[in-house]
This record gives structure tokens, C-alpha cells and sequence, in this order.
């Protein structure tokens, strides 16, 4: 495998993306822990500030895209999850009732469901209506191992989804 550098400029070289999705024109999106949402149209080649702050001016975590392009993105200790609907411009908390665990990391699988992980435990949570309800999936993903530091979902083709810890 090789990779290649496409960009060394993200966020005017600051860098310090919490999290990187694509939706499904080939977009990318990504999120800095301050709030900062960008977006490229041409594989991360340049991007431009879709929101300076979504709701939140530190503790962002992640930010995931389902099959419809709304981007969700997570505020960790603050237990909120907001979306957008218009390419990150602007956003909506929609849901605060993660009372007892920081988000972790997000994603949606091929049928919409939302997950997301809370907390050092692994707790998966589960929505099934764009995030406006979320029902506990297990309580613990690894045996309370460690937080999570990305999710990821294969969209196409699975239901599958895999997590990938912080070792």
C-alpha cells in the first residue's frame, strides 16, 4: 500500500482533525476539537470552512455522514450529538441525553441505524431515527478496555460495523 501526501495545509496547517467522513458524492468533512467544520470537494486537495463553530467551541469528537448526507457530529464530554443537513453550514443539537458517558466515536450503517460509543466502558448505543432517540446496544464493546478513537461502518455491502480502539 502506498500513501500519498495531498494536502499539508488542513485547517491553515494547524491540523488537529478529530475526525475525517465522506458522504456520498465524494465529499469529505472534517472537524477539529474546537468546533471547526471543513469540507473538500476534491479528495481533501483544499478545503474551505463550512461552520468556524458548530454549537461548540472545544470537546468535539468525531463526525460521521449517512447515506443521505447529513453530517452528524459529537461533542464527547458535553454528551451531545448534532447534525446538519446542508453540507455543515449550519447545525442542530439533536440530542443531549447521554447523562452519564463522554462520546467517543460515531458512524451509520447501510440502512441508516446511527451508532455511536460512549465512555472508557465501550457502551454502543443504537438510533434508528436520525438521532433523535438512542437505545442501549451492549454495555461494553471490549470489556471496558478503553475508550474508543474511531468507527467505522461498511456501507455498501454489510450491516457490519467495526470499531478500532486506541492502544
Amino acid at each position: 500500500v502506498t500513501w500519498t501526501e495531498v494536502n499539508d495545509s488542513y485547517n491553515n496547517g494547524n491540523g488537529a482533525a478529530k475526525g475525517l467522513a465522506s458522504n456520498q458524492s465524494d465529499g469529505l468533512y472534517a472537524v477539529d476539537g474546537q468546533g471547526r467544520v471543513e469540507a473538500s470537494v476534491n479528495q481533501g486537495q483544499n478545503w474551505v470552512v463550512r461552520n468556524s463553530n458548530y454549537g461548540r467551541t472545544s470537546d468535539t469528537q468525531d463526525v460521521f455522514v449517512d447515506s443521505v448526507n447529513n453530517i452528524y457530529v459529537l461533542a464527547s464530554s458535553n454528551k451531545e450529538v448534532w447534525r446538519s443537513n446542508n453540507s455543515g453550514v449550519s447545525w442542530v443539537e439533536i440530542n443531549n441525553s447521554f447523562t452519564s458517558k463522554a462520546l467517543q466515536a460515531g458512524t451509520s450503517d447501510s440502512s441508516d441505524n446511527l451508532y455511536v460509543i460512549a465512555g472508557a466502558e465501550g457502551i454502543v448505543y443504537k438510533s434508528n431515527n436520525s438521532g433523535v432517540t438512542w437505545t442501549e446496544v451492549n454495555d461494553s464493546y471490549n470489556n471496558g478496555n478503553g475508550a474508543a478513537r474511531g468507527m467505522v461502518s461498511l456501507r455498501y455491502n454489510t450491516n457490519i460495523t467495526f470499531q478500532v480502539r486506541n492502544c
